[in-house]
């Protein structure tokens, strides 16, 4: 499962999140020293991670990355993926045109 989001500049949308992580205006999020995403809520942080990657200047893919244990059951997929997009559509709207996300494990995936 992973996010694929459209957008006229990958960089400067995944550089706008960073920066609004660091200057603590998105609280629900935290990246790591990997540039992985976590969600921060207590109930949902040991779900897994998010790692954005540049794949072009109009496409930025986040993928799953898995807790050590491996297990991640469907719903903390959809955990992950839906705060995520709401994350996007909430606070970086005028950024991106369209995110998918896509229903099984893709080869961007680390499970």
């Amino acid at each position: 499962m992973s996010i694929r989001v459209t957008t006229d500049d990958s960089v400067a949308l995944l550089a706008a999140i960073n920066k609004a992580i660091d200057e603590g205006h998105l609280v629900e999020w935290s990246v790591d020293e990997d540039s992985d995403y976590q969600h921060t809520d207590d109930e949902w942080k040991h779900y897994g991670w998010m790692r954005p990657a540049v794949e072009s200047k109009s496409q930025l893919i986040l993928s799953v990355i898995a807790p050590e244990d491996g297990n991640m059951s469907s719903f903390e997929y959809a955990i992950l993926h839906s705060q995520f997009v709401l994350m996007l559509l909430s606070d970086f709207d005028d950024m991106f045109d369209e995110a998918t996300v896509t229903a099984d494990i893709d080869d961007d995936d680390s499970i």
